[in-house]
């Protein structure tokens, strides 16, 4: 069966988008705990290239699987390179360490091809590539319930050269839901879970009280780029762990549509934090909603009362544009307390961050779960 199937790593620029996310879209259409709870991201042209169509990614890894009697794409795996940064205090003072990391992102197999050994194809085809293209590492995230974590160790487990470790767990979501009635059709909710969300997650979005000090709140403008950049690049040294962004990457990342970005300013004018997310679709029994991912956060240098108008002000913005809610993992690089004080929730969902390394690397970085970790979801 698997000798019907070639594997293949291409270069993007060369190739149509679109069938890329009607793939991605089917693949997770048809999961099987989709299909139980909803809740799934359709993908489309625009939320691709968002992802993969950066021309700033040197060495990104895109991994296609063509059925040969078809002649039709029925896998798809994309890898992200990421530099990595380490944090960790000895003999009193911070020493840091650098680490070359390429990430598996957003793995489909078409419904009619899932259990013929495509996802292992793409396994073993990005496993060879983490190697010969100089990177030591690579991370995953995955879901419990689904069957992503058992194929890469499995996958792990039949190579020789790879070695597998769990780094930490994510265990929260923060949602912040503005409409529920549309947000229930695509997703299975509790009777107590919508009480609560009625009650602690209000349709209607309280404007930021007013702010002291001359202090502001406005959308991002393109002149913001540098100063964003570097409250970023702060992490890799304020975090235990934090990718180092690409500043040529973000800058093109801020140009794409579909991002809301707003951005706190001190009394001298100085932006001194922000909050963005960009819009995709949730999906679920036949339904599809438009709905924000939080993906970037800085309110370090602010305090709580300011971190939370700032959030209220974005939460105006992402109702405005449309969207029906936000929602996030949580990985805990920025507070939870503002979030909660702009009527976010956490919600319980476990995921498993977990660790591939060529055999021998030294793995004593992710021995230790993070107290800090910022990790980006492209």
């Amino acid at each position: 069966m698997v000798n019907e199937y070639s594997v293949e790593i291409i270069d993007l620029e060369k190739e149509n988008f679109e069938s890329f996310a009607e793939l991605i879209t089917q693949a997770f259409l048809s999961d099987e705990l989709a299909q139980k709870e909803g809740t799934t991201v359709v993908f489309d042209t625009t939320t691709f290239r968002r992802i993969f169509g950066s021309p700033y990614l040197e060495d990104q890894l895109i991994i296609r699987v063509i059925h040969q009697p078809s002649e039709t794409m029925v896998g798809f795996m994309g890898g992200l390179p990421r530099n990595l940064c380490f944090n960790e205090k000895k003999n009193g003072s911070q020493q840091s360490q650098q680490l070359r990391v390429l990430v598996p992102s957003w793995a489909a197999v078409h419904p009619d091809h899932k259990r013929k050994g495509v996802g292992s194809l793409m396994t073993s085809k990005f496993i060879e590539a983490v190697s010969t293209r100089g990177f030591t590492f690579s991370y995953a995230i995955f879901e419990p319930e689904q069957n992503g974590i058992d194929l890469g160790n499995a996958t792990a487990d039949r190579n020789s050269a790879i070695e597998s470790i769990k780094w930490f767990n994510i265990n929260w979501f923060i949602i912040r839901i503005f409409d529920i009635s549309a947000v229930r059709k695509v997703m299975k909710l509790k009777f107590y879970e919508r009480w609560i969300i009625r009650l602690i997650s209000p349709p209607r979005t309280r404007s930021p009280k007013t702010m002291k000090n001359g202090n502001k709140i406005r959308l991002f403008k393109p002149e913001d780029k540098q100063r964003l950049f570097d409250l970023l690049d702060e992490y890799t040294s304020t975090k235990n762990a934090a990718i180092i962004k690409n500043r040529e990457d973000f800058n093109w990342y801020m140009d794409q549509p579909g991002i809301i970005c707003c951005v706190h300013e001190d009394n001298s004018g100085a932006v001194n934090g922000f909050v963005l997310a960009w819009e995709f679709s949730f999906a679920g029994f036949g339904k599809i909603i438009p709905f924000g991912w939080l993906d970037l956060v800085n309110v370090d240098h602010l305090s709580g009362r300011s971190a939370a108008n700032l959030i209220r002000f974005f939460n105006i913005q992402a109702k405005q544009k449309g969207w029906k809610g936000i929602q996030t993992p949580y990985i805990p690089y920025f507070p939870l307390k503002p979030f909660l004080g702009a009527n976010y929730l956490t919600f319980p969902k476990k995921m498993t961050v977990q660790v591939f390394g060529l055999k021998n690397s030294d793995f004593s970085f992710f021995r230790k779960s993070p107290d800090t970790c910022f990790l980006d979801w492209r």
